[in-house]
């Protein structure tokens, strides 16, 4: 997961969805300038995706 996060950074990610059960190896290294947020289902990525377009706030892999 750290791989991929700094893969999309690198490409110009703002925003990764990380499933919930990899948080634990996420919160290890997440990049500068990316939000990780965790999900479970296909429905509430797209939520996530709607909520951080919104600028509302996001649950993060560092609270969780």
């Amino acid at each position: 997961i750290q791989q991929k996060m700094r893969g999309a950074k690198r490409d110009g990610a703002v925003l990764f969805l990380a499933p919930v059960t990899n948080c634990a190896d996420a919160v290890k290294a997440i990049p500068d300038g990316l939000t990780v947020t965790p999900i479970s289902t296909v429905t509430e990525a797209v939520q996530r995706i709607e909520d951080f377009n919104a600028g509302k706030p996001l649950p993060s892999c560092k609270t969780n």
